[in-house]
């Protein structure tokens, strides 16, 4: 079974890889798409500000409302603004686990807004870290396909830049 400490902590870490790649984003990759019809950079860093905070909120106060109120907020991030808005995602899914109890979080089921139940350890393993980690994924590629060459495996799975040779 996995700690709060562990969940957390591994929360902390996808927002610690994210912010790192963001740090690689220049002005003229903002605009940025692979194709017609697929966010921007600039979409996709907006979207990770509230992704991991967005359904699991909806869920847990069973008003579906809330995501489109999220994704609002979310179009008035920028790339200097960015790392404070994913880190008050952050700050909010570190009050929601701090307000239930071990128990609470193996056994409380959450009905997310479109219709899976889980507890709600599983809501936050099933969204939180699964949506920071496929997005983060996302932004790597994006990146990588709009010319940051010296991105690599340790970017994004080390949230830091290679080591030179030695």
């Amino acid at each position: 079974m996995i700690t709060r400490e562990q969940l957390i902590n591994q929360v902390e870490e996808e927002v610690r890889l994210v912010k790192h790649l963001a740090t690689k984003v220049q002005t003229h990759h903002l605009q940025y798409r692979p194709a017609p019809k697929m966010r921007t950079v600039l979409e996709t860093l907006q979207y990770l500000s509230v992704c991991g905070i967005a359904g699991l909120k909806a869920g847990l106060s069973s008003n579906p409302e809330l995501i489109a109120a999220y994704s609002e907020q979310a179009k008035q991030v920028t790339l200097e603004s960015f790392p404070a808005a994913i880190d008050r995602s952050l700050n909010e899914l570190k009050e929601i686990v701090a307000a239930h109890t071990d128990e609470e979080l193996l056994k409380k089921q959450v009905k997310l807004p479109w219709g899976i139940t889980h507890t709600l350890a599983y809501t936050i393993i099933n969204t939180t870290v699964r949506f920071l980690t496929a997005y983060r994924m996302q932004l790597f590629l994006y990146l990588k396909s709009a010319g940051v060459s010296e991105l690599n495996t340790m970017n994004c799975w080390g949230g830091r830049d290679s080591m030179p040779p030695t």
